[in-house]
């Protein structure tokens, strides 16, 4: 039976009913039912067929499954015990999900998303220095925690952990200004989506498209701004233009972090054009909100502008130019 349809499709109360009913004790028999499930390269056949579907359809319907009761004896489902031995459990259970999407149609898809919520992290226990074959980044296991709740999504955004930088790794440390370059893809990550045809997914791809159009590596490029608190430039233009809708002292941090961001070392060794496109965008929404921000903070971030090897001749023309207008602001 639990081949066919997943529990969140089975009425409101099902897993909470099998909430109450397992012993905590039944989680390490899921997963390991789920890792041989996951493995497995023929399908049961069963004379119980309540409807017709592919044959490989119902086993990944049975390895949801398994998870979602999992999820009922503990309050977390972990990764690392669904794919103990794999070097990237995350990325293993995220491929996972990616079949579960597959094999449910629209309804039956949106009602697991709406029960699960997904919480990034890292594996305990072992956190030994694993090469990411052609990237060459040390990293500790990423892990990702499954739990029921259908309040909000916890998960955000992790730039080390999307880039597989552990606490093992050097990045941790790494001063604020100080930045990484991916080997992500904005635009590969459009083909994907297209190639999917999801819809929600579409609507995050729309968004985007003008600040990818203009610079797509400002997606892929990070700065640090703290102690394991990277964002990508792209993330710090568009909080700061937020923050001109709101009050001051929001609009005074966010341009803090922009002005490091555009001044950084995310974009990597050399100049770079979209290093510049980002400070002209940096400097017009300083100079268009000057009038709400500190004179004195202003003068520093122009300065720091102005002492950055990215920035044009005509940058710093219009930096001095605005100082020598509001010399005695």
């Amino acid at each position: 039976m639990l081949g066919h349809a997943p529990l969140t499709g089975q009425g409101a109360t099902i897993l909470g009913f099998a909430a109450a009913l397992l012993d905590p004790a039944a989680y390490d028999w899921l997963c390991r039912a789920f890792r041989l499930a996951a493995t497995r390269l023929d399908v049961p056949d069963h004379p119980y067929r309540p409807v017709p579907q592919p044959a490989g359809h119902r086993l990944v319907r049975y390895g949801l499954n398994l998870v979602l009761l999992a999820a009922c004896a503990r309050p977390e489902v972990s990764a690392a015990d669904l794919f103990p031995g794999d070097d990237d459990p995350a990325e293993r259970l995220g491929r996972a999900a990616h079949g579960w999407q597959s094999a449910l149609g629209r309804e039956q898809w949106l009602g697991v998303i709406e029960a699960l919520r997904a919480r990034r992290g890292w594996a305990g226990g072992r956190h030994a220095e694993a090469l990411r074959a052609g990237r060459g980044r040390a990293s500790g296991r990423r892990d990702l925690r499954l739990r029921l709740d259908d309040g909000p999504d916890p998960a955000g955004f992790d730039a080390y952990w999307n880039q597989h930088y552990g606490p093992g790794s050097d990045v941790w440390a790494m001063d604020p200004g100080s930045g990484f370059n991916g080997a992500a893809s904005a635009d590969r990550a459009v083909v994907a989506v297209a190639l999917r045809s999801d819809g929600d997914e579409d609507l995050l791809c729309h968004a985007l498209e003008p600040l990818r159009a203009w610079s797509e590596p400002s997606l892929t490029s990070f700065v640090v701004h703290g102690p394991q608190d990277a964002e990508s430039v792209a993330h710090s233009l568009l909080r700061a233009w937020v923050a001109t809708a709101g009050p001051d002292g929001d609009l005074e941090a966010a341009c803090e972090r922009l002005v490091r961001a555009v001044t950084g070392y995310g974009w990597g060794e050399g100049l770079h054009p979209e290093a510049a496109r980002a400070i002209d965008l940096a400097l017009a929404l300083l100079i268009a909100y000057a009038d709400r921000l500190p004179a004195e903070r202003m003068t520093v971030w122009l300065v720091r502008i102005v002492n950055c090897s990215q920035t044009t001749p005509a940058q710093n023309a219009t930096v001095n130019a605005y100082l020598e207008r509001n010399a005695g602001r």
